[in-house]
């Protein structure tokens, strides 16, 4: 690829939201009253994936590796409900929000995970660590 296709792929930050990612991977869901094991073994299929925990369209509770480790480290067994070991520093953002207005507010808020919500507060996705990467890179702020 020249440099001018490469420049060309580059987006201007200002324009970039969340509409211009995949935000439909790299996530599953469980219930709060669903067994630990449940989303355990999700993981395991998700790979570098998270799992958030619902109640009915909402995303209240975020479970990856490091909660499932904690869980386990304080007895915690397979059948312990999601609710009671799921981080709750989740940030619902707007679909429609623009990068420059998200930046800042990971900063601030340093979630654990990014839930993306449409105008009515319904879960649409999960702005995930590698969508952040991939927004960097079309803006050309890292190669």
């Amino acid at each position: 690829m020249s440099s001018e296709e490469k420049d060309e792929e580059k987006v201007s930050v200002e324009r970039l939201s969340l509409k211009d990612f995949n935000i439909s991977d790299e996530y599953d869901t469980v219930t709060a009253e669903d067994p630990l094991k449940e989303a355990a073994g999700k993981l395991i299929t998700l790979k570098n994936g998270v799992v958030f925990v619902m109640s009915g369209d909402v995303p209240v509770g975020i479970i990856a590796g490091e909660e499932v480790i904690a869980a386990v480290s304080d007895g915690k067994g397979p059948e312990t409900p999601c609710r009671e070991v799921a981080s709750t520093r989740i940030l619902k953002i707007s679909y429609d929000i623009k990068m420059t207005e998200l930046i800042p507010l990971l900063v601030k808020e340093r979630p654990r995970a990014i839930a993306v919500m449409d105008e009515n507060e319904h879960f649409k996705g999960y702005f995930s660590p590698k969508d952040y990467t991939e927004a960097l890179k079309k803006a050309g702020i890292i190669p």
